[in-house]
């Protein structure tokens, strides 16, 4: 007895753990992004780009700040010298020593390059921006392909469910085919045929399981983990409520994250147009110093030779004509420049048609959820009977076998639509750069 009761426990024990370890791996939507948004590579790529770009918008790394260098240099030397002065003195010596210590600090700093360094840094400014768009674009983009590989998991799955639902139902034709032969009021044909009817289904459900584990793998990478790693998702796909498909057109229109960063690329255009501008006018640079020197003569006129002060002085520089170079530039900038505008309005075409023909797509398969959910519902109770009414010989296998396809038809049109429908949702958010998962 006791044996019994530690063998129940145990059993349990076990069947607890198996529940447990299957509930830990069915993955949440919203986990799944939440670990997209930490582990993501591409992610975390753009967030580094866009922290680099960040650091160098500043002042110094626009040329506004001076330079300034010191240095230190010593120098011994031993020759020989002949010298004769003017008052008829002679100097000569072979072995003589020289010592010269030269030290310095100097200051450069050009106060004015054609406001060069304004527009340098406003190209910086502009250039962050866009590092920052670029970022949440890659962020939004990446909880659209969680939400995406997820939901194809979700229907893959109810895929998979309904294939077993009908293997089930063509086994228990194939019990009953086999039960008529076997009393003498059944043909072989209908045995052959059911067998062939769940080779059939079963092949088709090894194809929706290797479309599984390569959509799991894919799910996998976009959370930065090992593509091996078991994921169990929620089967089911839930619609959000009607969308507002003038107030999300609106938003397309304003916060579109692509003709957003187009934007900044043609803000980034004119402000190097400016840069290449300043390149034509005067600079005027400022420049002070401290100077020591010190000589040291074993022999000779002067043993010893210091100085040292301080030094100050502006230059002004003018371009007067550098071989049309800042000309050419000028041009050349110019239609980039147009052709910045050029893509800008192509991109917002795009993104309009996009829009458009997503819209289009969510209306159909809205429709088309309709129609088939009651289709599907009509197919089950139709099979039923067909089952029926074969057990009692009143259709042939043909009729049987029609009806009990046509439930695995209805299933996979009406997930189809469904995924089709919360693709086109998800899709409208993400031009709308409104996209949440919650």
């Amino acid at each position: 007895m006791n044996i019994m009761r530690l063998f129940s426990i145990l059993l349990c024990c076990i069947l607890c753990c198996s529940f447990s370890i299957q509930a830990q791996n069915v993955l949440s939507l919203q986990q799944a992004v939440e670990l997209a948004l930490k582990h993501n590579y591409d992610i975390l790529l753009a967030k580094n780009q866009s922290d680099i770009q960040s650091i160098e918008n500043s002042w110094a790394n626009a040329g506004a700040y001076p330079t300034v260098n010191a240095g230190l240099t010593t120098n011994y030397s031993q020759f020989s010298i002949n010298q004769e002065l003017s008052n008829g003195q002679t100097i000569t010596g072979s072995g003589v020593t020289q010592q010269n210590t030269q030290a310095f600090v100097t200051l450069s700093w050009r106060v004015f390059d054609g406001m060069r360094m304004f527009a340098t840094k406003s190209r910086l400014e502009e250039v962050q921006k866009s590092g920052e768009l670029q970022l949440k674009q890659q962020v939004m983009q990446t909880m659209y392909d969680v939400c995406m590989a997820y939901y194809g998991l979700a229907r893959l799955t109810q895929q998979q469910k309904t294939l077993d639902e009908l293997i089930r139902v063509l086994e228990e034709r194939l019990r009953l085919a086999e039960a008529r032969l076997s009393v003498g009021v059944g043909t072989k044909n209908d045995v052959l045929q059911a067998k062939i009817d769940i080779n059939e289904q079963q092949s088709a459900r090894l194809t929706v399981q290797n479309s599984l584990a390569q959509l799991t793998a894919s799910l996998n990478i976009l959370l930065g983990r090992n593509p091996s790693a078991v994921i169990g998702v929620e089967d089911s796909i839930p619609l959000g409520a009607q969308p507002d498909f003038t107030a999300l057109q609106n938003l397309t229109e304003q916060q579109n994250y692509s003709t957003l960063i187009a934007q900044q690329e043609l803000a980034i255009a004119l402000q190097q147009k400016s840069e290449i501008y300043a390149q034509g006018l005067p600079s005027i640079t400022f420049n002070t110093g401290y100077n020591y020197n010190y000589n040291q003569n074993s022999r000779g006129l002067f043993v010893i030779n210091a100085n040292n002060g301080f030094t100050a002085g502006i230059g002004i520089s003018v371009p007067l004509f550098n071989g049309l170079i800042t000309h050419t530039q000028l041009a050349t900038q110019d239609m980039l420049i147009q052709n910045r505008r050029l893509q800008l309005d192509a991109l917002q075409q795009q993104v309009r048609q996009l829009y458009t023909n997503t819209s289009t797509n969510y209306t159909n398969a809205m429709a088309t959820i309709a129609i088939e959910k009651n289709n599907n519902e009509l197919a089950k109770e139709n099979a039923e009977i067909a089952m029926e009414r074969f057990k009692r010989q009143s259709i042939t296998t043909p009729e049987l076998r029609q009806a009990q396809y046509s439930i695995i038809e209805s299933a996979t049109r009406l997930f189809n639509a469904q995924f089709t429908a919360k693709a086109a949702e998800l899709q409208l958010q993400l031009l709308a750069g409104t996209l949440k998962v919650q």
